[in-house]
């Protein structure tokens, strides 16, 4: 229903003349999500005074615009990330979460924030430089990671602009590192927290972080929607392998609070300390 609601609202948005238009969406802001296609500019509201760019043909500036993309992340991470934290942001898009991640940590803390696709970079650095005192604490790094050092390419998801995979065929050729190689390589002193949202690649990429989870136990927060599912196992390596590890699941309450997971259960974003 929210889909159809969605699709119902961006037909009466496009139909209504401009200056109609911009005042329901100041006065409602959740309809930004429905926001018709045409519309760009700077906003100046993204977690109460950060800047980035919305352009709506991309869901997730769309949400940005908002006032926040995944408002309950974006709440947990006030709350648990403290000022001098070392965190990774691997699927950073165009920056809605490197932004609040580097507004906690601070000028002491850094964050690394990976995004193999070159028009999604783009996007984050460009929205990093509109906030010079967060750009600064931050280390984009433009390639993707997994289990092994390869090539793969990005492709782009159909009718769904900004979101895409990495596959073994195509035309724009990214290069993919492990995880534990590149830590060893940045010679850090701590590591505090992980975010991982890769459609569907979460596992190669955890196959490829067991030195690193081991060393540093850091918390994990990663995409568990049930189209990523692994080969009709569900998320099930996942939790085996982080289980052995130690972790345990939550999912997380609106307001950002979490709560242990049901076993057997996964939303569509799971927390792992």
């Amino acid at each position: 229903m929210s889909q159809v609601s969605r699709q119902v609202r961006s037909c009466l948005l496009s139909c209504l003349p401009m200056g109609l238009r911009m005042k329901v969406l100041n006065t409602w802001p959740n309809w930004r999500k429905a926001a018709p296609e045409g519309m760009e500019f700077v906003f100046d509201g993204y977690l109460d005074d950060l800047k980035i760019q919305v352009d709506t043909r991309f869901l997730v500036e769309r949400i940005a615009w908002t006032g926040a993309y995944e408002a309950d992340f974006q709440n947990w991470i006030r709350c648990n990330i403290v000022p001098g934290a070392v965190v990774l942001d691997i699927g950073a898009n165009v920056g809605a979460i490197t932004l609040g991640l580097a507004k906690q940590v601070g000028d002491a803390g850094r964050v690394h924030a990976f995004e193999p696709a070159p028009p999604n970079r783009r996007r984050l650095e460009e929205n990093l430089a509109l906030n010079p005192e967060l750009e600064q604490r931050v280390t984009v790094h433009p390639f993707g990671l997994g289990q092994n050092v390869e090539t793969l390419y990005w492709h782009e998801e159909p009718g769904n602009p900004g979101n895409g995979w990495l596959r073994t065929e195509g035309e724009e050729a990214v290069p993919v590192k492990v995880l534990d190689e590149v830590v060893e390589g940045l010679s850090l002193s701590r590591l505090d927290f992980i975010k991982i949202d890769v459609e569907g690649m979460e596992w190669p990429i955890f196959q490829g972080a067991e030195a690193t989870l081991k060393k540093w136990k850091p918390g994990l927060y990663f995409e568990t929607l049930s189209r990523f599912r692994q080969d009709g196992e569900g998320h099930e390596p996942i939790r085996e392998f982080l289980e052995g590890l130690g972790y345990q699941f939550y999912f997380l309450n609106k307001d950002g609070t979490a709560e242990p997971l049901t076993a057997g259960k996964w939303a569509s974003y799971t927390l792992a300390l």
